[in-house]
């Protein structure tokens, strides 16, 4: 998986920055780096798996779409049964 190497740059620039505002003896210091990095990662992480060309988009199939939608017990149109 290939991850934007700008955005996660950027990213980790604002998740410094973060670190670098907080008081030293803020007990909540860690707390916020590490949900700011945990950002991040994720962040990074679904970017690498969008779909980003039509390549991909081809290969999206309407039940897949389906599979993961949480009102697809009472959908009439669901094709995941």
């Amino acid at each position: 998986m290939e991850l934007p190497a700008k955005a996660v740059q950027h990213s980790l620039r604002l998740v410094h920055d973060i670190a670098r505002r907080v008081p030293e003896k803020c007990p909540s210091r860690k707390t916020a780096v590490g949900a700011s990095a945990l950002l991040v990662v994720a962040s990074a992480v679904i970017a690498g798996m969008a779909i980003v060309d039509s390549r991909n988009a081809a290969k999206v199939q309407g039940k897949d779409f389906c599979r993961h939608c949480k009102v697809r017990t009472q959908c009439p149109e669901s094709l995941d049964k």
